[in-house]
């Protein structure tokens, strides 16, 4: 049994070298997703680009590196989750809808998985459960026909697909995702790998429209306001940060809302709901410096490290960061207030509230 367990710490020992060598391979393509698309083309869908990406039109949404890639490689995608939407789900391989290889992880229940459809046949997922937050770091490493995904550092899931995979690398989602912040992919010592064309630029998203079709009712902000005030009194962190923090109040993300003056009118409103409420806020124009030298321009960019930096930078105690999602005769927001201190959200409320039509002349 000792020969055993030996074995398994040699075997752990060589795994964390050959990982440690990967991660210093070349890197042979990156995409921060703060400006147009290079190297990719856009198959199907809208994808929102703003500093992070996430699709956004209800249906099949598929983005490809404009290559196929060979050889052996590691990839690093960061995700962010949005409460109760799925995660964009990573193509490891791409030929046609009835053959591909894909890496999914469902935060919601704590799980993680790759499957695999071969000639319109779909294989058995291999899933591993895990705790995940709101930030979830994927490392995936492809060696000949085994993939293995590291999530978190921490949880690891190995699957060997049989057959060869040279194909294009992406993302999918259905509908509205959680967020992409970066995307790099590099070579595994010893391979070669041809990376996707950058002097090709892909189909860009569709621009947002600046003009807002209608306002949030304040008086539903007003109530979220109440709420997160009473959720903050019966938090014993929250209720002893609020006797002395700030809050900084990032601006919501938009799910299926074009304009985002729908967002900038929310955030306003709710900041005089909150000051009324007794919350002591971030001068917005201080915030909205930080968040540009941070190159921050959606809340669901925000992972526990950048709330750290917000709060060293801006004096907040708190972030509120969420998102407004349309539900057609109604929005529905979901606010967080994650500590800077830990960048974990400590307080959360969802509510739905009125659309005010804006008549224009």
């Amino acid at each position: 049994m000792r020969g055993v367990w030996i074995g398994i710490t040699v075997m752990s020992l060589l795994w964390s070298a050959t990982f440690v060598q990967a991660q210093e391979g070349k890197i042979i393509f990156e995409e921060k997703f703060d400006g147009k698309l290079s190297g990719w083309k856009v198959m199907a869908g809208g994808w929102r680009n703003d500093g992070s990406i996430s699709s956004f039109d209800r249906g099949l949404n598929l983005m490809l590196l404009n290559k196929p890639i060979k050889g052996d490689w590691i990839l690093k995608v960061p995700l962010f989750s949005l409460y109760s939407y799925p995660l964009p789900e990573i193509l490891l391989w791409w030929q046609d809808p009835d053959n591909w290889l894909k890496f999914i992880i469902d935060a919601r229940n704590g799980t993680f998985s790759f499957r695999e459809m071969r000639n319109g046949n779909e294989f058995q997922p291999v899933t591993k459960s895990a705790k995940l937050g709101d930030y979830i770091r994927v490392d995936i490493i492809k060696q000949g026909n085994k993939f293995t995904a590291i999530v978190d550092t921490e949880y690891r899931l190995t699957y060997d697909s049989k057959t060869s995979k040279e194909g294009y690398i992406g993302l999918r989602g259905e509908g509205t995702t959680g967020f992409v912040r970066f995307f790099q992919l590099m070579e595994l010592p010893g391979s070669v790998v041809t990376p996707p064309s950058p002097e090709t630029p892909s189909k860009e998203a569709p621009l947002p429209s600046e003009s807002a079709p209608f306002v949030v009712d304040p008086n539903d902000l007003d109530k979220l306001a109440s709420q997160l005030a009473e959720n903050c009194a019966n938090h014993p962190i929250a209720k002893e940060i609020m006797k002395k923090g700030n809050i900084a109040i990032a601006t919501f993300d938009l799910i299926d809302i074009s304009s985002p003056s729908v967002a900038k009118n929310a955030v306003e409103d709710l900041s005089t709901s909150m000051i009324n409420k007794g919350f002591q806020l971030v001068e917005r124009g201080q915030l909205d410096k930080v968040l540009k030298e941070l190159k921050i321009q959606s809340s669901g960019a925000i992972d526990p490290k950048t709330a750290q930096e917000i709060g060293k930078l801006t004096g907040a105690d708190l972030i509120l960061v969420g998102s407004i999602s349309d539900r057609g005769n109604f929005v529905v927001i979901n606010a967080r207030l994650l500590e800077t201190k830990t960048g974990k959200a400590i307080v959360a409320s969802r509510v739905e509230m009125r659309k005010i039509p804006i008549k224009r002349d």
